[in-house]
């Protein structure tokens, strides 16, 4: 391609506006169901109809017209344009429970005309039968209609409180209170004090490991959220226990204890940093 040569343009024209296809649609089927079926407007926008889905077809082989919340997607990319403008052949279908329109390569022009005839019969049909076996029943095989019903992806899970609820051991709670003023001091930049840690440590082994109603509460990590400091207290005691039951001299005890400490600590605030929480949009589901 020489320099002089512009390059293709990848945006459609207003001719490919799907919109103008549901235009077509719903002007025909009203057409169908006020004139004869020779009148000659009948005819006329249904070669219409057919020139508009051809043009589409041309860039692919199917044309996929689907509406979320008034907004007119082609092949799932939403086009754009003047929603107020599009909002009355929008509606028409949408009344009608319709909000997706798939046609494919292949597709005649009496398929066009009969899924138009389909359109305007639609309020008064009450069959069970899918959309789909009512189109095929009238010789439409290259044209689906479907319904857009919310799909909620949402994940759901059961909410545990933060921390135990009730009342605590006094060792138990002084001992939460300073994880959680240690978390807060990391997590807001500030230098970790080495002091509070010590204090943590030292109340931790001298009054919280020999608190029979502390432990009770300890172990039972089930009944809250334990993906918070009240796991690295937790997880600090039980392993405090494990060294006294191994026989571990106290020098070697607190050396493990502090190193417990700190590993938690530092473990969760990575993981509290790197976690967001995400809602997923509902997202749409077709329903022939």
């Amino acid at each position: 391609m020489s320099a002089s040569t512009p390059a293709p343009s990848t945006t459609p024209g207003p001719s490919l506006d799907p919109v103008n296809v549901l235009k077509a649609f719903a002007s025909l089927r009203r057409l169908l169901g006020t004139y004869p079926s020779g009148h000659p407007m009948i005819a006329q926008k249904l070669h219409e109809l057919d020139d508009l889905v051809r043009l589409h077809l041309r860039r692919g082989p199917a044309l996929e017209i689907d509406v979320i919340d008034g907004d007119v997607r082609l092949d799932g990319v939403s086009f754009g344009g003047d929603r107020q403008a599009n909002a009355q052949a929008v509606r028409e279908l949408s009344d009608l429970g319709i909000d997706s329109i798939h046609i494919r390569e292949g597709v005649e022009i009496e398929e066009l005309r009969a899924t138009a005839e389909f359109l305007w019969q639609f309020k008064d049909t009450a069959s069970g039968d899918s959309l789909e076996s009512q189109l095929a029943r009238r010789g439409v095989h290259h044209i689906s209609l479907a319904r857009l019903v919310r799909l909620d992806t949402r994940w759901r899970s059961h909410q545990w409180p933060d921390a135990p609820t009730g009342p605590l051991d006094p060792a138990y709670a002084e001992s939460l209170a300073l994880a959680e003023q240690t978390f807060d001091t990391v997590a807001s930049g500030r230098k970790l004090d080495a002091m509070t840690v010590r204090g943590l440590v030292e109340l931790l082994i001298y009054r919280v490991a020999r608190s029979n109603a502390a432990l009770g509460q300890i172990l039972a990590v089930k009944q809250y959220e334990n993906l918070t400091y009240c796991h690295s207290v937790n997880v600090s005691v039980l392993s405090l226990l494990l060294a006294l039951t191994l026989y571990l001299s106290f020098l070697l005890i607190r050396l493990v204890f502090r190193c417990t400490c700190g590993r938690c600590f530092s473990k969760k605030l990575s993981a509290s940093a790197s976690t967001s929480t995400t809602t997923k949009t509902p997202a749409a589901k077709k329903k022939n």
